[in-house]
């Protein structure tokens, strides 16, 4: 079974496919705070539909854990029967997790209990760096070299703006471009 896809996202894929020429059945997906929350849970589900991600400041992560249950980790879930997580599989997909170097704050919008706070960090710094090692960890024991960055972006906070100012878009973009040019030689 699959984590059920949105028809609009595959008619999307299909008319960008359509009017550009390009490839778009492993489109490299990039997501913003909620939406890199999406993004890395959507490639562990459908490994073989995303070619690289870049996460920009997730609140928290499912971490690459078969004991624990979906979404703190990847055991299935009762509201998910059909979904079977594969680490061979999503462990292949480079990540690229950007957060704002003063990105510590613990607001609203940040998911907060013990249980994240412990596993994960009590900010978005420290569980962006805990996954992408954690990521890196389960790579290895599996004898997989797979890329996984985490890197800070200077002066920037969680605004958008702020982070796309201290050169977001452009580490996005170099991140992508570096896994098409790698692409293009293996071929």
């Amino acid at each position: 079974g699959r984590w059920p896809e949105s028809e609009l996202a595959r008619r999307i894929l299909r008319e960008v496919a359509r009017l550009t020429g390009a490839d778009c059945s492993r489109p490299d997906l990039f997501g913003y705070s909620g939406g890199g929350q999406f993004v890395h849970r959507y490639t562990f589900a459908h490994p073989h539909r995303v070619r690289r991600a870049v996460l920009g400041a997730p609140g928290w992560y499912s971490l690459p854990d078969r004991k624990q249950r979906f979404p703190y980790g990847t055991a299935s879930c009762e509201g998910l029967p059909d979904i079977r997580f594969k680490p061979d599989a999503y462990l292949r997909v480079p990540f690229c997790t950007l957060v704002g170097e003063l990105d510590h704050e613990r607001d609203d919008e940040l998911k907060k209990n013990r249980r994240l706070d412990r596993r994960q960090g009590r900010q978005r710094i420290d569980r962006g760096r805990n996954w992408t090692e954690a990521m890196r960890k389960m790579a290895r024991r599996r004898g997989l070299a797979t890329e996984y960055r985490f890197e800070l972006l200077a002066g920037a906070d969680h605004s958008f703006g702020g982070c796309i100012t201290s050169g977001l878009s452009g580490r996005v973009f170099d991140f992508l471009t570096a896994g098409l040019a790698e692409a293009r030689t293996a071929h």
